[in-house]
């Protein structure tokens, strides 16, 4: 762990303490309060990561933060590729922000104010900044890495995972109460009637998870794959 001794804020750059960011080692790992997390003052620079389970969020040597889940599959990235040497920190303030190696700020969760907070590289897949037991930040990929832990079962490979992400978010944006006033289609894969999903569970209308259960055994079903499913959504409008 390394401190962070700020005093004030240098617009887009970091605050007076950015020496004690950059002092992390060779590997750019900081010691962490536990394996899933970061605590405020804490950060990972290249090579350095956190996670649980199948779920990780790593810090590559070209700057770039990655979350990836099970098969591997990319699901968040903080867009900052091309900054070789970047850290990723976890502010006092509450914002998670990645620094290049000169102190400016190359992307931030917005969340500064918010602290002391916390980190969190769930199992489920979301990476969470929690302020006390108040999220105030969420990569929003659950529902996703909900959907791919399930490939396994169907002996689907990473290339399926594109497929499904096109053919669930053309159809419903991965909104579990998305509906369709004209078809009567409803949830995350638009099932027609939206009752068919109580084979999954009786909470079907809110519980993305009962949806993406049903959506992927009905794709398997009919079609096999979901790129067979994508290329049938394609061509005729619908699947």
């Amino acid at each position: 762990m390394f401190a962070l001794g700020f005093r004030r804020n240098l617009g887009s750059g970091l605050v007076i303490g950015i020496a004690s960011v950059l002092a992390l080692g060779p590997a750019g790992a900081a010691s962490a309060a536990a394996p899933d997390r970061l605590a405020a003052g804490q950060g990972i620079g290249g090579g350095g990561s956190i996670g649980a389970g199948d779920s990780s969020l790593a810090m590559g040597g070209d700057g770039d933060v990655v979350l990836r889940v099970t098969l591997d599959v990319v699901l968040w990235t903080s867009g900052t590729t091309g900054f070789p040497g970047a850290r990723l920190v976890m502010l006092p303030s509450g914002e998670l922000a990645v620094f290049d190696p000169g102190g400016s700020r190359r992307w931030s969760s917005g969340t500064a104010g918010r602290g002391p907070a916390t980190v969190v590289m769930q199992r489920d897949g979301n990476l969470v900044i929690y302020s006390g037991t108040r999220a105030v930040w969420s990569s929003r990929t659950y529902k996703q890495a909900y959907a791919i832990g399930r490939f396994p079962l169907y002996g689907w490979s990473q290339v399926q995972w594109q497929c499904l992400n096109q053919l669930w978010r053309h159809e419903s944006g991965w909104n579990e109460r998305a509906g369709n006033p004209r078809t009567g289609a409803y949830g995350i894969p638009q099932a027609y009637p939206a009752a068919k999903m109580a084979a999954a569970g009786a909470d079907y209308l809110t519980n993305p998870r009962t949806q993406i259960h049903w959506g992927e055994d009905y794709i398997s079903a009919r079609y096999g794959t979901p790129c067979a499913a994508w290329a049938f959504e394609l061509a005729r409008g619908w699947y």
